[in-house]
């Protein structure tokens, strides 16, 4: 009989074994942060550090707050203000909305490090990099490494830079005048891509379906300050 009792409460125990996977723990808290069980929609104000962080949980910050994760693997997730973080497995995350701040320690022969937006995956095997994202947006810088941004729907249109010499630009700003000759020579169409690598020091721009490279701020370059925890 007390065999059959413990076999039970083993039966019962597993399934919930096998929910509560450890993606990380909460290494960093400041302002209001609030933890999501399961990505439910009730959150529970983040009170300090130590807490575990399991697949399917979710991280959203209010104005002015950041929280930082530590994964399993020593990786770091920091989440920047008025943004949010799905855990959607040990080696994925899921951000629709905000900024996200990662340390990926190189993965070697492991599967890589995906972070999903509405509008593309990245995927990395040991980086630094930032993604900001909104519901068309997605602005993707890389520190250190490379990082693949493959696009969900579709292909993006990809433009570059156009380069004129000095000489030929004086000219057509005096004949068409600033404005117009900026929108007209700031970019050129290249052509259509469904994925393309962001290099070391290089800052992608997505807005819809239109894809180019961009200028990275001193703003910008600030947030990876949000790891220092």
């Amino acid at each position: 009989m007390r065999l059959s009792i413990s076999l039970i409460f083993l039966a019962l125990l597993a399934p919930q074994c096998l929910l509560a996977e450890e993606a990380g723990k909460i290494a960093a808290i400041e302002g209001n942060a609030f933890y999501h069980p399961g990505s439910q929609p009730r959150g529970e104000p983040i009170t300090g550090t130590g807490r575990q962080v399991e697949v399917g949980d979710m991280i959203r910050t209010k104005h002015q707050a950041s929280a930082g994760v530590i994964l399993i693997d020593g990786s770091k997730v920091a989440i920047d203000e008025q943004s949010s973080a799905i855990f959607r497995l040990q080696n994925a995350i899921d951000v629709d909305s905000g900024t996200v701040v990662v340390d990926i320690k190189k993965r070697g022969g492991l599967s890589g490090f995906q972070i999903k937006t509405k509008t593309a995956v990245i995927g990395v095997k040991g980086t630094q990099f930032v993604v900001a994202a909104d519901d068309k947006n997605l602005s993707v810088y890389t520190r250190e490494g490379t990082v693949s941004v493959e696009s969900i729907k579709g292909e993006f249109k990809q433009y570059k830079r156009k380069v004129m010499d000095e000489f030929a630009a004086f000219k057509k700003q005096m004949q068409d005048g600033f404005e117009q000759f900026k929108a007209e020579q700031q970019r050129e169409f290249v052509g259509f891509v469904k994925s393309i690598d962001v290099k070391a020091g290089k800052m992608i721009s997505i807005s819809g379906e239109d894809l180019e490279e961009a200028d990275v701020s001193k703003e910008l370059e600030n947030k990876f300050d949000l790891l220092n925890f």
